[in-house]
């Protein structure tokens, strides 16, 4: 009944391990899925969770909506680099990237990233675009304001301000921008 009870407030059955409110329910859960992945949950149990909703594997559960996610992304913008604009589905891409530079990314996810197009190492193409991207911000920043001096706290400009950051810190590293840059 309490898991009901979650399943109507919340929409879905995926009650967290450390739930505040009822610790008990999310260890409770956590056993059904054990229970269940060692194969001694009677079929009726099995049956009534199922027609709930209930997720018996949440991480696989969540590796799908994000590959639904990236084949969004991957619709309307042509390509799976994903930029700082959409953290968490950015933050996915780079989990990705490293599980297979570590050869940990089984071979069927491989498959289906690789199906959308899905780039292993970050293009230069897209890197040189997200540059020229923050460059012309950069640009209007300085005709608005008349100097570079970005705030750090506001959130329309955090993005910029750390991007400028680092081109001062490769200047005074003694970098050189590209002939395009």
């Amino acid at each position: 009944k309490r898991l009901l009870g979650f399943h109507q407030e919340h929409g879905h059955c995926n009650v967290p391990l450390r739930y505040a409110p009822d610790r008990q329910l999310g260890t409770w859960v956590r056993s059904l899925r054990d229970s269940y992945e060692g194969q001694k949950l009677i079929r009726e149990r099995i049956s009534r969770l199922d027609a709930m909703g209930f997720i018996w594997d949440p991480l696989e559960s969540r590796w799908q909506e994000m590959y639904e996610a990236i084949k969004d992304f991957r619709k309307r913008h042509g390509h799976c680099n994903v930029s700082a604009s959409a953290p968490a589905l950015g933050a996915w891409v780079n989990i990705q990237r490293k599980a297979y530079r570590n050869g940990k990314l089984p071979a069927d996810r491989i498959s289906q990233l690789e199906a959308l197009g899905f780039e292993w190492n970050r293009s230069d193409a897209v890197w040189d675009e997200s540059w020229s991207q923050m460059y012309e911000a950069a640009k209007q920043f300085y005709v608005k304001h008349g100097h570079l001096k970005v705030p750090s706290n506001s959130m329309e400009s955090k993005e910029l301000y750390h991007w400028l950051a680092r081109q001062r810190s490769h200047l005074h590293q003694g970098r050189q921008l590209t002939k395009d840059q």
